[in-house]
């Protein structure tokens, strides 16, 4: 029978360091997004987020990242050096999806999902088996359950 290890908290930033974060738990959900959008804010061909409650992230820099309006979202922004970590989900009050190049070790979020692959550029070749979803995911549809408890319980909380 396999042990079941607690998630390691894991650390992150911006570029210039003043702007640090803990992630205490792990994600309900990590997703790549290949849309145009996120092709433009990135600068690169697409974004991977992962989707947390705010209440399970930690600012442990000496500063506080700004909130900036952008689009229909508001993005956490270093005010030094402008380095994006994070978008408040507009639909959700107080689910935030981290940049995960922004972790320390970023390598550890593998997305479960890859969205809006009808925009990925051309030279992107997805790993074999991955999930993909044309558009818009639908979490009730992708997400497991126990995301879905969670978000629930968040909801509530909020409530």
């Amino acid at each position: 029978m396999s042990k079941s290890y607690p998630f390691p908290a894991i650390a992150g930033g911006c570029r210039c360091g003043g702007v640090r974060y803990r992630m205490e738990t792990a994600p309900l959900y990590c997703y790549a997004c290949h849309c145009l959008d996120c092709q433009k804010s990135t600068g690169s061909a697409f974004l991977v987020a992962a989707t947390i409650e705010e209440e399970y992230i930690t600012l442990i820099g000496k500063i506080v990242p700004q909130i900036v309006p952008i689009y229909t979202n508001s993005t956490a922004v270093c005010p030094v050096c402008k380095a994006a970590v994070w978008t408040l989900e507009s639909r959700l009050p107080g689910i935030l999806n981290i940049r995960v190049g922004t972790l320390d070790l970023p390598g550890l979020m593998v997305p479960d999902i890859h969205v809006f692959v009808d925009s990925k550029v051309a030279w992107v070749t997805l790993p074999k088996g991955a999930k993909i979803c044309r558009g818009y995911l639908d979490r009730s549809k992708v997400w497991p359950r126990s995301s879905l408890a969670r978000l629930d319980a968040h909801q509530a909380r909020l409530e």
